[in-house]
């Protein structure tokens, strides 16, 4: 008998098993019950901290969009009043009900407002007279009048319950009316618009006015503006009555950050005391006496970076003091501009008392379960151990060698007589267990022999299939697709020949497109055409599966040229949008196609379908560009002919202008009217003109911008003297820059050549680029025009080097910065840094100057820094038209200016 022999380290790997033979069945029986025991426990207490934290998150959510909801229905409701008391008064004018120049109409109308209205504090209505009429409810009923006989001073008296006057309580002066903020935002916009947040003359509260314009309504002028208010005091104590939680709040603020109110003990402003006067001041909330409101305005100010930043709903949930706080943020708008913030927070420690509890409860039961299972598991491994020793002891025997060990199978435990039996019938059944497996052994050996032979099939198989996947894949051409599949699939599988056939749209025929025959004997078939009724059954097998057939007579195949001895397989080529063919593989009629073969055949038939699906969209993408482009020409001619068509009336309007101020100047001549009253005439004529005239240069650079991106725009060559030219061209903008007392300076090179261009496009670039210099440079500051030349390659026509004509305009006094270099040529931008309503412009001069440049064959680049911006246009002297097109000639042109 052979020993065994050690192998290093082979003592290192017996120690855990000879480890877990030292440990007693008793403790195999304990042990893993108490694992799960204890697994079952954590799991348990584990999963209830996760439900009891979902549920708090679930129930803080649903609460805080309640408290949202109803503090935006409060401020809807609260906040639409105001607005409505100054949209009837405007009413109330321009449908002749209310006289504005009848002080006691208006005195009595506020009056009845004030009493229908108890939600706001004062109305009020300022005339462009520099009249005032306002009714407000502070310690009682008060009237407010101001009037251009006052001299500038506001008159305050106590008004009974009827609206009588009953005292004067005091007069102050105060500044023109039509001066006021108030007054002069709605003057300016139009519209309805709110005041910003201001303290009240009794110096108690804080209000918020809307202001709505009121405008003749024959004339359309302005003749006064109304006003309402409301306290900030009724918000704040609409929010102290919400219930949110034991320690939550709610609050609003503004984008600035200073709050409006909040449901918090401390309040929303601060009280303070200057020269004798009380002064209240918004608090802001980052700022806040209220540690909660504190904490939560600065958690998100540090992750929006301010509050203006919020544009949607927000909920987020911050750690403040090792306490998670469930905060909701909801932006709140009107239509007159308001842009608010509902804040509502709610400490997590609220919603937990009652989930603690459920969880220490929880905890407690899993532990008793837990003692209690390990006593029964202890009693019970004693109960077991006595018949698994002897089983053991058995199973050692017949281990080494003794197959006459048998078990008694009178014992206590089921399972255990169940084992015994099943162990003495092993005993016996092993003697002829080894002699079946001396049988077993020699067919499994014939068994391995067989599969190996397939899984080599196989092997080479993905071998196929990966490499005609690779190509199919790489190609988007149809032709190389099916042509790639039809030889690879004859030659892998060593058959007669493959084919493919394509389904024409309809469905209704297929034609034979590629084929590849190993076999020379096998008929041709490429380009056959045939019917699919004519072999209706076998098209309605290949819609569920693959199919495998031998013609019964030569004539079934007569449509494909095959003869009677031909085994079939067909594979369908199709994806989910629909089928595109189907592919044809022929054997010796005597043999057949394994599974495998057909497997392969059909993941080949996937992989081309899909291929052929990629090829096709592919084409249609290409199509589709093609129609793009199409389209895209189709409207730069529509835009083209919009701004020709707009171009034609806008002249028209000018041109009707000028002559009507022409004949207002005759009449004021005659004396047939007063021209003092016609100041406001003129006015508006100069708009209009004005007006007229700038939409007539937008319309001009769209229609120019246009026929340069079409290239319609014509080239004319003219050889000008840079040096008589340049002086001419910039002589109304020295003037211009005189008028704003800016420097202009014009630096001519002495030895410029004569220079062939396009006069007029060169002559709209320099214009445009001083009127920019003009418009942007400050007072005080220096315009610098210079010329230069700077070298350049070969001349295509003479082969010697000439020089480049360069053009700068420079401006002190004013830079761009370097991340907006790059976009100032872009079509309607404007730099967001300039003021574009103090300076005006469309944005498409720059946009213009870069094509108009490009038509010159040139190209035009920026500088900006220290203080100086510079536009640096290069030209060659003799510029190319189209593409390489010398328009200079050296001698003999007629163009000369």
């Amino acid at each position: 008998m052979q020993k065994s022999r050690d192998v290093p380290g082979s003592a290192d790997r017996k120690l855990p098993t000879r480890w877990l033979q030292q440990i007693p069945i008793r403790a195999l029986l304990t042990i893993p019950n108490l694992v799960q025991i204890v697994v079952v426990v954590a799991l348990t207490g584990g999963l209830s901290w996760w439900y009891g934290q979902q549920t708090i998150q679930r129930l803080a959510f649903k609460v805080q969009q309640e408290i949202g909801d109803r503090v935006q229905l409060k401020l809807e409701t609260y906040l639409a009043t105001p607005r409505l008391i100054t949209q009837l008064n405007q009413n109330a004018v321009q449908l002749g009900q209310l006289d504005l120049t009848d002080p006691t109409a208006v005195e009595r109308h506020l009056f009845q407002q004030l009493m229908e209205f108890e939600s706001v504090s004062g109305i009020l209505i300022g005339t462009e007279q520099g009249t005032l009429r306002a009714v407000n409810r502070r310690d009682g009923l008060h009237l407010l009048k101001l009037d251009p006989t006052d001299g500038g001073k506001i008159h305050e008296y106590s008004l009974s319950a009827t609206g009588e006057k009953q005292r004067l309580l005091g007069a102050f002066a105060k500044p023109d009316v039509r001066k006021s903020p108030w007054y002069r935002a709605a003057a300016q916009t139009g519209q309805t618009v709110w005041s910003p947040i201001f303290q009240t003359p009794d110096n108690r509260d804080l209000s918020l006015n809307a202001n709505t314009p009121i405008t003749d309504p024959r004339s359309g002028d302005l003749v006064g503006v109304a006003s309402a208010g409301v306290v900030l005091s009724v918000i704040d104590e609409f929010l102290d009555q919400l219930q949110v939680s034991p320690s939550g709040l709610v609050f609003l603020v503004e984008r600035n950050g200073n709050l409006i109110g909040t449901s918090a003990e401390t309040p929303a402003y601060r009280m303070e005391r200057q020269n004798g006067q009380v002064k209240l001041t918004q608090i802001p909330a980052a700022a806040s006496n209220d540690e909660v409101i504190r904490n939560t305005s600065q958690q998100l100010l540090q992750r929006f970076g301010q509050f203006a930043n919020i544009a949607e709903v927000q909920q987020v949930t911050f750690a403040t003091n090792g306490q998670q706080e469930f905060v909701r943020v909801v932006p709140y708008r009107d239509p007159s501009g308001l842009d608010w913030l509902i804040v509502v927070v709610i400490p997590e420690v609220d919603l937990m008392a009652d989930i603690h509890t459920s969880q220490r409860n929880v905890l407690l039961l899993c532990l008793a379960a837990a003692a209690i299972a390990l006593l029964v598991g202890i009693l019970a491994s004693h109960y077991i151990i006595q018949p698994m020793r002897q089983l053991s002891q058995a199973s050692q025997a017949i281990a080494a060698g003794d197959l006459n060990q048998r078990l008694p199978q009178q014992v206590p435990i089921r399972e255990m007589q169940v084992t015994a039996q099943a162990f003495n019938q092993m005993a016996s059944q092993l003697e002829r267990s080894f002699k079946q497996i001396e049988t077993a052994n020699i067919r499994l050996e014939a068994k391995v022999q067989d599969q190996t032979a397939q899984l080599r099939q196989a092997l080479v198989f993905e071998d196929l299939l990966r490499r005609i996947t690779e190509k199919v894949r790489d190609s988007l051409d149809e032709a190389q697709i099916l042509q790639t599949v039809v030889r690879e699939l004859a030659i892998g599988l060593g058959v007669q020949g493959c084919d493919v056939t394509l389904y024409n749209p309809e469905y209704q025929t297929a034609t034979v497109r590629y084929e590849h025959r190993c076999d020379p004997l096998l008929p041709l078939t490429q380009g056959k055409t045939f019917h699919l009724d004519n072999f209706a059954e076998l098209y309605q097998q290949l819609q569920q599966h693959d199919v495998q057939f031998c013609w019964l007579h030569p004539t079934q195949g007569s449509a494909r040229n095959l003869a009677s001895d031909s085994t079939c397989l067909v594979c369908p080529l199709m994806d989910e949008q629909g089928a595109f063919g189907d592919l044809w593989l022929f054997k010796p009629r005597q043999q057949a196609f394994s599974g495998q073969e057909i497997r392969l055949v059909q993941q080949v038939a996937n992989q081309c379908a899909i291929a052929l699906r990629q090829s096709r969209l592919y084409q249609t993408a290409q199509a589709q560009v093609q129609e793009l482009e199409q389209l895209h020409r189709v409207k730069d001619d529509f835009l083209s002919t919009v701004s020709h068509e707009l171009r034609t009336p806008m002249a028209n309007i000018k041109m009707a202008t000028q002559l009507l101020e022409l004949q207002l100047e005759r009449i004021v001549a005659n004396g047939a009217a007063d021209p003092t009253s016609l100041s406001s005439v003129y006015r508006y004529l100069q708009i209009l003109a004005d007006e007229g005239h700038r939409e007539i240069t937008l319309i001009n650079n769209l229609l120019d911008l246009s026929r340069l991106e079409a290239g319609s725009t014509p080239y004319i060559p003219t050889t000008i003297d840079p040096n008589r030219w340049i002086p001419q061209v910039i002589e109304p903008f020295v003037e211009r820059a005189k008028t704003h007392h800016q420097q202009f300076q014009l630096d001519l090179a002495p030895d410029l050549p004569l220079l062939t261009t396009d006069l007029e496009n060169l002559e709209r670039v320099l214009s445009e680029l001083l009127n920019n210099a003009c418009k942007y440079t400050p007072s005080g500051e220096r315009i610098v025009v210079t010329t230069q030349l700077a070298p350049s390659s070969a001349s295509t026509l003479a082969e010697q080097p000439f020089n480049q004509f360069v053009l700068s305009v420079s401006n002190s006094g004013t830079e761009i910065p370097e991340a907006e270099r790059d976009r100032i040529f872009e079509k309607f931008y404007r730099i967001p840094s300039n003021d574009p309503w103090r300076q005006g412009g469309t944005g498409l001069g720059l946009a213009l100057v870069k094509g108009l440049v490009e038509r010159l064959a040139g190209t035009i680049q920026v500088e900006s820094g220290l203080g100086l911006t510079t536009f640096k246009v290069q030209l060659p002297i003799a510029p190319l038209e189209g593409v390489g097109k010398v328009l200079y000639e050296k001698a003999g042109n007629p163009n000369t200016a």
